[in-house]
Formats: structure tokens, sequence, C-alpha cells
């Protein structure tokens, strides 16, 4: 190309990719291939496309099962935006497409479903089913009945059964080799409502529903035991104690009035956590500000980007807030 049209290209090179002048460079569906030859060999053999034809295609193959090119480009023409037309160019839609694919693409990709066989029944000591006609889920549990995952995870099979109809199955296979007592706390869930308590429940709208719900009742406790109270939250929820009479790590209920005490927990705040990087350096902003509000509170809380990933913190509550610099 002539000079003139060579300049800009030039300068996005080097700004947009990295790439210096009289280095080789090859760029697939937007990523950039390192195909450098060293230069002095670069120099004496420069990049021929022609005897890199089967590479290339082997490359574009390999991108285009890496980005799931054809399930983006089925899923589009499924679900149009409004923004795109039948009418948009061949090239519009590309961009459109690889746009797709690129946010995809850096999406962490996790194992895949597998199906798992498991033994005939008559290797656990019990298997319980909960079949639901025309269940959109299956959910199949191996438990140790006596772990301490037992007491956390038998609630939530619960709600999945209660709340959204899924067909549940729990096989029973609890260790043989047991030196001492497996389960040495008392546990309840405010999720699912299994103890009786009443749990916490919500409408569409977002409203609490549940009368007398959002308590746990621990009843038939040893009173001479020394116990210790504390609350299993969701990462990432800030849970705090908000009235406590007695002391949470020393609670002996013998030398309580009436053997009873009660404790009243608030949810603070939701750590809000993310990845902040920046697309024209291909790295992290390390120092960025950022801020979290909203309309009426447009500064509430600020962090810094963290070098390390690009990772950023805040604390917020329920609702919906924006993130800016």
């Amino acid at each position: 190309a002539g000079g003139e049209a060579a300049a800009p290209c030039g300068s996005w090179c080097r700004e947009a990719l990295g790439v210096q002048a009289g280095a080789s460079a090859l760029v697939c569906n937007g990523f950039k291939v390192d195909v450098s030859l060293g230069e002095a060999k670069a120099r004496a053999s420069p990049l021929a496309v022609d005897e890199l034809s089967g590479d290339l295609q082997l490359l574009g193959s390999f991108m285009a099962k890496y980005l799931k090119l054809r399930e983006v480009t089925a899923i589009l023409d499924a679900h149009p935006s409004p923004s795109s037309s039948s009418s948009s160019s061949p090239a519009a839609r590309a961009d459109h497409l690889l746009a797709v694919a690129d946010r995809l693409a850096k999406v962490p990709r996790g194992e895949g479903r597998t199906d798992v066989t498991l033994p005939p029944a008559a290797s656990f000591a019990n298997v319980i089913h909960y079949e639901q006609k025309d269940a959109l889920l299956s959910v199949r549990a191996v438990v140790d009945p006596l772990s301490k995952e037992a007491q956390s995870l038998a609630p939530i099979l619960l709600q999945l059964r209660d709340a959204i109809g899924a067909s549940v199955t729990v096989y029973l296979s609890p260790s043989l080799d047991i030196s001492e007592v497996p389960l040495k706390r008392f546990y309840r869930s405010a999720v699912g409502g299994g103890d009786g308590s009443g749990a916490v429940a919500f409408s569409r709208e977002g409203a609490r529903v549940a009368a007398g719900g959002g308590f746990l009742r621990f009843s038939q406790i040893r009173s001479r035991a020394l116990l210790t109270m504390n609350v299993e939250a969701p990462e990432g929820w800030l849970v705090a104690s908000r009235r406590a009479p007695h002391d949470l790590d020393n609670i002996l209920l013998d030398e309580l009035a009436e053997q009873v005490t009660s404790v009243e927990y608030a949810f603070e705040h939701a750590l809000l956590e993310g990845q902040c990087i920046d697309t024209v350096q291909r790295e992290p902003p390390a120092g960025l500000q950022l801020q979290l509000g909203n309309a009426t509170e447009p500064h509430l809380q600020d962090t810094l980007v963290m070098y390390n990933l690009g990772y950023f913190q805040l604390k917020a509550s329920p609702g919906v807030w924006g993130v800016g610099g």
C-alpha cells in the first residue's frame, strides 16, 4: 500500500497489537497469534502465507470450535438484537458475531456434565427417592449421613424438591471406619424450613410473605455442655450478631435463667467482587479507582483495582447499583 495508507495501519499495529515495524504477526478472529521467527531469521526468510495454508486452516478450525462460532451463530439467528436487521452487511454481522464470541471466550470454562453410573442400590445403606412428575431437574446425591456436609446438604435438597419440583434421590453411604463421634454440632438451616421453625419466604415482587419466619430454634440440647454459636452464611455475605445477651463463644445453659438464650443476627453487606481489564493494554489497570453508587447516592463506596488479576471488591446492600471510575 502507499505511504498514506501504510502510516495509520502501522500506527494501529503498534498500538493495538504491539507489533513493531518489520515484525510478523497473525490475527485470527481478533486474537493475536505469536509467529515470531526471530529477527535474523525473519530477515532471511520472511513469513509466507502460502507456506502456512495448512496451519492456517487448522488454526481457523480450532478458533471456530474454541469460540463456539456455530453455536453463537444459531443463538444470534434465534434471538436477533433490536439494533441488527436483515439488511445488515455481512461485515457488520461478522463483527457482531465475533464480539459475542470474544465475550464468551473470556468466561471461565468449567467441566462439562458427566453421566455418573452408580453402583446398585444394594451397595448403599439406604436409598431415598423423592420422585416428581414431569420434573425438569433430576438430582442424585451420595451422602455420608453422619457428616457436616450432610447437615448442610439436606435442607438444600428439600428446597430443590419443594421450590422447583426437582426429582431427588439420596444415596446414604456412611463411613465404616469411625473412631470418634462424627458429629459434634447442632445445625439448623433457614433454607427450606425443614426444622419446623418457619423459613423466610418471598413473593415474586420481593416482599416477605412468611409469617413468623426467619428464626431457628434449638431444643433438647445438653445443658451442661459448653456451646459456641455461629452462622454459616454464603460466601460474600457479611453477617454479624446485632443483639446477644451472652458470650456466644462460651454458652453454658446451666448458668442461664430458664436455660434459654437468644441471638439476633443481621445481614449487613454483600461483597461485590469483579475483575477489571484494560481493553487496550490487555492487563489489569492497577490503581484504578472505582465507585459504587446509584441515582440518589452516586458515591456510596469506593475501592482500588488490584494488580493481581485486576480484582476489586466493594461492600453493597441488596439492590440495583452502578460501578464507575
